[in-house]
């Protein structure tokens, strides 16, 4: 199952079935860890497969270079579920601002690491994406300032895809793009 668990950036237009989602987002509530079962994160269901305009405006807010005209953008979100996490609400039970955004943060790792190992366990792809330029302009949309997307649905082995902003086929991310370092250097 950890074998499975990569970051997918191409879907194939299969649709899971309504219960695959559901069963997964059940699991955060019932599995994953929270300090003191607060949750101090929000959690928003878009079936983007049906809202493209949701999608488009969610895809066009991941651009990864600002300044660059020829910019790429993140197709995690083209995924026909997305699952949007944002802090929820204000510190609560008088606990400093920063420890509440530190909390949030760890608690939406702990239920997005859930979910990359749950969807795979049903057949299911995840994509992680924490480009996102427009989350101000998410809010009268999803509810919430999305801080990250998990697109959810089945991968595609294709390497390019088709990108909406430039009409034009474009290649996946590669992930050699990006290494992490020596293990040496950072587990001791």
């Amino acid at each position: 199952l950890r074998d499975k668990r990569i970051n997918t950036y191409n879907w194939t237009n299969q649709i899971p079935e309504q219960h695959l989602i559901d069963d997964i987002v059940r699991g955060i509530h019932n599995y994953v860890p929270s300090k003191q079962r607060r949750v101090r994160y929000d959690l928003r269901i878009i079936p983007t497969h049906a809202m493209p305009e949701l999608q488009q405006k969610m895809y066009r807010g991941t651009e990864a270079d600002l300044g660059n005209p020829k910019s790429r953008y993140n197709p995690q979100v083209l995924a026909p579920y997305v699952l949007a996490f944002g802090i929820r609400g204000t510190p609560q039970d008088n606990v400093d601002k920063n420890y509440y955004l530190y909390e949030a943060g760890v608690e939406i790792g702990l239920a997005a690491m859930y979910v990359s190992l749950a969807a795979p366990a049903v057949g299911l792809a995840v994509g992680f994406c924490a480009c996102i330029q427009n989350d101000n302009d998410m809010v009268d949309d999803i509810g919430i300032h999305p801080q990250l997307y998990l697109g959810i649905g089945y991968k595609s082995d294709d390497v390019t895809y088709h990108c909406p902003v430039y009409n034009a086929e474009a290649y996946i991310p590669n992930s050699d793009d990006y290494q992490k370092p020596p293990i040496e250097e950072y587990i001791k």
